[in-house]
């Protein structure tokens, strides 16, 4: 699988758009570096989907103080880049 492909299985798994699915690697970027958002580097439907997963409760974001998330949500999104963007070592066992 090529890295940052929105499959049909993680599609339907994880009911995430290709922009959402682009958009993870960056947010948790920022939440890993207590990082402020950079509105430069996001575009106005990636800036709705933020606003979106805020008013849901899920994280916060600013451009003027680090973003955050819920634990749920941090599980979600660091399941899908799992899924959709690191290779995979096979078990030994």
């Amino acid at each position: 699988m090529a890295r940052g492909c929105l499959t049909n299985e993680i599609k339907e798994k994880y009911n995430i758009t290709l922009k959402q699915l682009r958009l993870l690697p960056y947010f948790q970027y920022l939440l890993m570096n207590e990082s402020r958002l950079d509105a430069s580097k996001i575009d106005d439907e990636e800036r709705a989907i933020l606003q979106q997963w805020q008013a849901e409760g899920k994280i916060t974001f600013s451009i003027s103080e680090p973003c955050t998330c819920t634990k749920e949500f941090w599980d979600w999104m660091n399941e899908i880049l799992w899924e959709s963007y690191v290779p995979h070592k096979e078990s030994e066992e």
